[in-house]
């Protein structure tokens, strides 16, 4: 079983203190995204947990940022056709290329998956299992966030974020 990016989880896990208590570490998402993506590689065959994890992880990501989406990925409520699972996916992949920006091997490894998935379209097995564990979402959706990700993933134009009133741009 492949370890991309467990090294790199622990070093961005969150220190978390529940009543002033002894501190733990948790894992952040994006780190957890890529770990259920490198163990569905390995063992999609066997079952679908994992694809159900990431499309679950997707799809609270906007929930959870959506106030970080709007003060410093603004460009992500821009898109014509808006999806709030997409816009998850979007902020979601960000958050890992920030984490392995120093990992070209995992990075590329995350890379490669997303990029044969996408290829395959109708036939891709991540597609189908995501489709066959959340029935709300839609081939079309499915099929254009890891196209989305994929995009994300081989950016490196500026993107303009704004945070606190002022407006930068960010190699990506």
């Amino acid at each position: 079983m492949s370890v991309v990016g467990f090294r790199q989880m622990a070093e961005f896990a969150l220190t978390v203190r529940i009543d002033d208590g002894l501190p733990i570490k948790v894992a952040w998402l994006p780190g957890v995204f890529v770990l259920k993506l490198s163990a569905w590689k390995d063992r999609h065959l066997e079952n679908n947990k994992d694809a159900y994890d990431m499309a679950l992880l997707i799809g609270n990501y906007y929930e959870i940022h959506i106030e970080r989406i709007a003060y410093e990925h603004f460009d992500i409520l821009e898109d014509d056709d808006f999806d709030d699972f997409i816009a998850g996916g979007k902020l979601m992949i960000r958050d890992v290329k920030e984490m392995l920006m120093d990992e070209k091997q995992a990075l590329d490894y995350v890379k490669c998956i997303i990029a044969e998935e996408v290829e395959k379209e109708k036939e891709s097995p991540l597609i189908n299992q995501i489709l066959e564990t959340s029935k709300q979402l839609k081939y079309e959706q499915v099929l254009r966030l890891l196209q989305e990700i994929l995009k994300e993933l081989i950016s490196t134009r500026p993107r303009v974020t704004k945070h606190g009133g002022d407006t930068k741009t960010a190699i990506e």
